[in-house]
């Protein structure tokens, strides 16, 4: 068996284990120490299969009735192919600046085969729709943001193939950037918060960053992901995972695209003004992630948005945070039968056989 694939649903009993083993052991040691001090045989030869029976087979008895009351479980070798039980937010900017195609030319060749453009902003749609691609059972919700938060796919959405086409199709029709002010970025924090208050397992955003934004200060930023991560009281935790797109250091035009997809031009600080730049800031993407105790990953492919979700789930799975894995395979029995047979030896139930024996 694969002990790696094998987990618990109640974390906590495992963090006590070792304390309960030792009183255990203790306990079940004066007990054995008790009869043989009543049948004035302490540590002589014949009272020491009491001695084993007691402070051996207790103890183990102990420990598999508290690994059983743990929950254990095993998985498949990939947790996306699970049934997963968890409500995932998900934010995607689409503010101008992630029309800015600083991407690899691998990338961007997948994308055009995707019907993407070769954008930040493409890139993260062929993220989320890898990501989630094949899930069942996990419930999503989409919004999108740029000087605003805009789209809502409405209420929560189990995925199932049905409604992952849905999804899909809502994810690809994002591919047009809105006009206007850059990212606020902190807004989405703001407005999802009042929208979702505790009810995500985590939150999962996919932006450049929004260094070319509306220049919010980096104070409130933190303060508004603070409060959407753990509430006013912080009453609750929502970890936020982060994926950028974009080339750090590297100053980025933004370009104006026609209906078919291709540049007509960029951006512009007034009629004949200088190209607007934008650059990546992976510095915000991974302090909002450190603040809320979610983790920071660069899309440098469309399959990063699959390893993020991965880290998420396995992590939520962990710290108990919603996440659970529907109708995996249970492991409780062997540990709740060995209980049992321990039990009976410490109490001395199996005594008829070495009964028999002799007869």
């Amino acid at each position: 068996m694969d002990l790696s694939s094998i987990h618990f649903h109640t974390v906590a009993v495992l963090a006590v284990l070792l304390y309960v083993v030792v009183l255990s052991f203790v306990v079940f040691f004066v007990i054995a120490w008790r009869l043989a001090r009543s049948q004035k045989k302490i540590f002589s030869v014949s009272s020491m299969p009491v001695y084993l029976r007691f402070a051996v087979c207790g103890p183990l008895a102990i420990t598999s009735m508290l690994l059983a009351f743990a929950g254990p479980y095993r998985v498949k070798d990939d947790i996306l192919k699970e049934n997963i039980g968890a409500k995932v937010a998900i934010a995607l900017d689409n503010s101008p600046s992630m029309g800015a195609v600083d991407i690899t030319e691998a990338d961007a060749a997948v994308l055009r085969s995707l019907g993407l453009r070769p954008t930040r902003l493409g890139l993260c749609i062929a993220n989320l729709s890898r990501a989630f691609e094949g899930m069942r059972g996990i419930e999503i919700v989409l919004f999108t943001f740029s000087g605003a938060t805009d789209l809502r796919t409405g209420d929560w959405v189990e995925l199932t193939e049905n409604s992952f086409r849905s999804f899909q199709s809502v994810l690809f029709d994002t591919d047009s950037l809105w006009s206007g002010a850059g990212t606020d970025i902190s807004r989405i924090f703001e407005e999802a918060r009042q929208i979702l208050k505790d009810e995500p397992s985590f939150f999962l955003l996919c932006s450049d960053g929004g260094k070319a934004g509306s220049g919010v200060s980096e104070i409130i930023v933190r303060d508004k992901v603070a409060k959407f991560a753990y509430g006013e009281k912080h009453e609750y935790v929502v970890p936020i995972y982060t994926l950028g797109t974009g080339t750090e250091g590297v100053a980025a035009p933004i370009p104006l695209f026609l209906r078919d997809g291709s540049i007509q031009g960029f951006l512009r600080v007034g009629p004949e003004g200088e190209n607007v730049h934008t650059e990546y800031d992976p510095a915000m993407m991974r302090e909002i992630a450190r603040i809320s105790g979610g983790t920071f990953q660069h899309a440098s492919g469309i399959y990063s948005g699959r390893d993020l979700l991965r880290s998420a789930i396995w992590t939520g799975l962990r710290r108990n945070r919603n996440v659970t894995v529907k109708n995996p395979q249970d492991l409780s029995f062997p540990f709740i039968f060995s209980a049992l047979i321990f039990f009976t030896i410490t109490s001395g139930g199996l005594s008829f056989l070495k009964r028999r024996k002799r007869s």
